[in-house]
């Protein structure tokens, strides 16, 4: 069977983290931790490769709304290169809007965005690895 792939939604404050089913077609929201130092997200993300046989990753791309790079586009691409150096396979995956559906979902749920950031976060991490789980299953139908 196929190892699981990591979703995630990195920012400066947080860090959200979803993970994919083994056969590679649903994402599910995980956790969120804070972005404390950059050792410390690399020994979460290897606590989560050994407890879920992660195999690669998907990292979601902050682009703007004409597909254009933003200040965070250069943040997200430093920490992609982080994880390759350290032999990650790394996906990179167009993240715009996922925030905004996530608030969405959470507000569906009667709760407040302001007071669920963290719900947000592994929830757009969700989403942005579901994108790619859709895009590369639809490939192999």
């Amino acid at each position: 069977m196929r190892g699981r792939i990591l979703g995630i939604d990195y920012g400066s404050s947080r860090v959200g983290f979803a993970v994919s089913d083994p056969m590679h077609i649903i994402a599910t929201p995980l956790n969120t931790v804070k972005n404390s130092s950059l050792e410390d997200l690399f020994d979460y993300i290897d606590k989560l490769k050994n407890e879920y046989g992660i195999n690669s990753i998907v990292v979601g791309l902050p682009l703007n709304m004409k597909g254009e790079e933003t200040k965070q586009t250069k943040s997200v691409k430093e920490f992609s290169t982080y994880l390759e150096q350290r032999s990650w396979k790394v996906i990179l995956e167009d993240e715009r809007l996922t925030t905004v559906i996530a608030k969405k979902e959470i507000i569906k749920q009667n709760k407040s965005p302001g007071k669920n950031k963290s719900l947000i976060d592994k929830t757009a991490a969700a989403l942005i690895l579901q994108s790619y789980l859709n895009k590369t299953n639809s490939y192999k139908m």
